[in-house]
């Protein structure tokens, strides 16, 4: 009976309201709750009709003069606020902290979130809704509308597509023409990241004086699908990261914290690696020079050896002249075979022995140290680490453990019989710096990481509280990673280096494809000898039946 005293723009308010609340409600995949507040004085009529109205949804009212309004944990995606004019007239700031309040009470900043503000055109003037749009905007609310009963009927407007002039809507319109979809498509507006030289992730490539890394592809990777680009901003490892975010000149920032302080002015951003601790212990080696030198063969292969060499022997001082004095027509025909099949095992056992040795060279020493934990656990190499205590492996393995040694800067150590904690993606490019602080720079080839994570910790990224790009970058993240792309990213980097940060170079290890044209100059050289004498032969035939 009580919709009897209603005006006709009351009523049409509320079944605009009604509308939208049901198609938002119905288009959640699950169920969310529908936040009222400050619906009093000239809005009271509001909440309890449409409470009545869509009896499936749930929903929570708060007043924002009420000191008593604690902060909510769960999902409020949907906000109805009934806007007044503050008390005091600090206007602007009034506005943003009172908006403030709303976000943090709902838990929603950083997340998708559509509000229907309900204001009254009498008191709250153009300028003032202007100073609310922006208000909005600073806070990171993108998807707002806002709704004036007027006589003639409703009158709604939201921000264009570039968030800067009003667009009027009709009250007919769809929830999805009224909240349209904005993130898929940020022409115009850029991601500005901050990032600290932090190879292979971030850092300035110099021949080129542009930012490269891992990061770097796999950030324009997502901008390019939201149609916009990232401009980057290098900023010293010596500031303070609440201060980026004092003048909002940055979205987010690439650094990597596994822990932020309690009043952190930003939200969590979540990368797709992870801190992965592994050891690198120091390549030795047990040398066999005079085995690779004297003893290429098998015995078997030998017994042929020295068996076909007293054969041949046996007929040179024997055979030969037996052959040549009592059968002198067959000693021609036996005599020249032989030696045929003498150059030809001459021609084969040398190539093999070139190839033999060309490989034993190449690989020149037979390695002694540990490649997996379980070998390191039976070893006797001492791990040099700064926090042995935050590092569990170390208690679970006593026989590890016992050779632990805490650094110490007034002592000197000898990284060459020392093993480390390193940073498993990053030890190519850590390890220098790392040995360096020691006593004596030692590069990555020195050393062979045991690519069995001792310790893996949970890393995250800064991103601007207010922003309301957090939660689509974040689901790109998510994506990208799921189809493999990191991954894809990491391997280029990690296994391929590239830039001026390519190590594949200094490797000075020959290896046995490195003789392969050694092979084909020495074949060609012994393939022409074996024409050559074949040709005298047939040459001293001629003469000699001349």
């Amino acid at each position: 009976m009580w919709l009897a005293s209603l005006s006709a723009t009351q009523k049409l308010l509320l079944s605009f309201l009604v509308r939208i609340v049901t198609e938002l409600s119905r288009n959640q995949s699950s169920s969310a709750t529908v936040g009222f507040i400050n619906f009093n004085s000239n809005f009271d009529y509001v909440p309890p009709h449409v409470m009545q109205q869509v009896p499936w949804a749930a929903f929570y009212s708060a007043n924002l003069y009420n000191n008593s309004t604690q902060p909510i944990h769960f999902n409020v995606p949907l906000v109805l606020y009934a806007f007044h004019l503050p008390q005091r007239q600090s206007i602007f700031h009034s506005i943003r902290s009172s908006i403030m309040t709303i976000l943090k009470s709902f838990n929603l900043l950083g997340k998708t979130k559509k509000v229907i503000v309900v204001l009254d055109p009498h008191e709250v003037k153009p300028r003032e809704r202007e100073r609310l749009a922006n208000a909005f905007l600073e806070c990171g609310a993108v998807d707002v509308i806002y709704v004036m009963a007027v006589p003639e009927g409703l009158n709604i407007v939201r921000l264009d597509f570039k968030l800067r002039e009003f667009t009027s809507l009709s009250s007919s319109d769809s929830a999805e023409q009224l909240f349209p979809e904005r993130f898929s498509n940020l022409s115009g507006i850029p991601y500005r990241v901050a990032y600290t030289h932090n190879p292979p992730f971030t850092f300035r490539q110099s021949y080129q004086n542009q930012t490269v890394g891992i990061d770097r592809d796999f950030i324009d990777i997502i901008a390019k699908h939201q149609l916009t680009v990232a401009e980057y901003r290098n900023v010293p490892n010596s500031i303070v990261i609440s201060q980026l975010y004092q003048d909002k000149t940055i979205d987010f920032a690439t650094f990597r914290f596994t822990k932020y302080p309690q009043d952190k002015p930003f939200s969590e951003l979540y990368f797709p690696n992870h801190y992965r601790y592994c050891l690198a212990v120091p390549k030795t080696y047990h040398p066999f020079f005079h085995e690779q030198m004297i003893w290429p063969y098998a015995t078997d292969l030998w017994i042929l050896v020295f068996g076909l060499s007293g054969f041949f022997l046996l007929y040179r001082s024997v055979l030969q002249m037996v052959l040549r004095q009592h059968f002198p027509s067959a000693f021609r025909v036996i005599n020249t075979s032989l030696h045929l099949l003498r150059i030809s095992l001459l021609f084969l056992l040398s190539e093999y022995y070139t190839a033999m040795l060309t490989a034993n060279l190449a690989q020149s020493n037979v390695p002694t140290y540990p490649r997996t934990l379980e070998a390191f656990a039976k070893s006797n190499i001492p791990v040099l680490v700064t926090q042995a205590h935050s590092f569990p492996y170390f208690e679970d393995h006593a026989e590890v453990g016992a050779r632990v040694l805490e650094f110490n800067s007034s002592r000197i150590y000898d990284p060459t019989w020392l093993s480390m904690v390193q940073l498993c993606e990053l030890f190519r490019y850590t390890i220098s710096q790392t040995t360096k602080a020691l006593v004596k720079e030692l590069h990555h080839w020195h050393y062979h990481l045991i690519n069995e994570p001792i310790k893996s910790t949970v890393v995250t990224s800064p991103f601007r509280e207010t922003s309301p790009l957090l939660q689509r970058f974040q689901f790109y993240i998510t994506r990208l990673y799921e189809a493999g792309i990191w991954d894809h990213i990491v391997q280029q980097w990690t296994h391929n280096t590239r830039g001026t940060l390519r190590f594949d170079q200094n490797d000075s290890v020959l290896m046995l494809e490195h003789f392969i044209p050694v092979y084909i100059v020495g074949g060609y050289l012994y393939l022409i000898a074996v024409v050559v004498f074949l040709v005298e032969i047939v040459v001293h035939r001629v003469q000699m039946r001349a």
